[in-house]
Parts: C-alpha cells; structure tokens; sequence
C-alpha cells in the first residue's frame, strides 16, 4: 500500500504558482493531521476593466498559521513563488511571530519544499523551539 503523502512531488518545478505550491502545503498539512487556516487574498472591483486584490486580515499577516494536535510548537508560513519577496509587512509579523516561544516561522520558496514538506510530516518529532530561527 502506498504512503499516505505518495502523490506529493519530493521537489517542486522553481517556476511553479504560489497558489499551486500553496495547495501542496495544504495538501501535506492535512494528510499529516495538522489544523491550518490560510489567509486568501480576494479580488475587489477597482474600477473598469481591473481588479484588486485585498487580503481580509492585516496587512502583511502570514500565508499560514498552523497547530498540531501532537506538537506543542505552532509553524508560521509565509510562502512565495520563485520571484517573489517578503514585503516589509509581512517582515513585520514573521519577526513578530518568530519572537514567541514554541513557534516555527518560516519562509518557503519552491527550493524549499523537500524542508517544509519533511517539517509537515513529522510533527511529532518537533518537541519545542526554544528560539524560533530567523523569519528573512
């Protein structure tokens, strides 16, 4: 019988979606048990022929916020395609986040993937994070 996780990619493609890496990490999330919310920009009409896009929290809040029933560290992820960059708002909060005690801030881009998908799936091998690493 196959893993669990047997369809999820061991690397990603460098030129791959935020949204589709960002469905991936949902993906493995739930498979690996975890409880996660995603903030979700959403479009807005701005005008003839535009659209802009608006997240419905604080600027800059993290992509994920993510608990787990056996682990005791909550995992803060911010994800972002090939080209993209962290905005000082979203700095803001990572450094913020990263200030607590037992939680895990992370930046992910496509290369990685292998780090936070192995991150996912062993969640009871993370005990505590005295000091969580730097978030940029």
């Amino acid at each position: 019988m196959a893993s669990k996780v047997a369809a999820l990619p061991d690397t990603l493609d460098p030129d791959i979606s935020e949204s589709a890496f960002g469905k991936l990490v949902e993906q493995c999330a739930t498979e690996n048990g975890w409880l996660w919310t995603h903030t979700t920009p959403l479009p807005t009409p701005a005008g003839r022929r535009k659209v802009r896009w608006i997240t419905p929290s604080a600027p800059g809040f993290p992509d994920y916020l993510m608990l787990h029933p056996e682990c005791p560290t909550q995992f803060v992820l911010e994800i972002k395609s090939r080209t993209g960059t962290v905005e000082p708002e979203q700095r803001r909060w990572l450094n913020a986040f990263a200030r607590l005690r037992n939680c895990h801030v992370a930046t992910g881009w496509p290369e990685d993937w292998p780090e936070i998908r192995r991150y996912l799936e062993t969640p009871s091998s993370v005990t505590q994070v005295e000091e969580s690493p730097p978030a940029v």
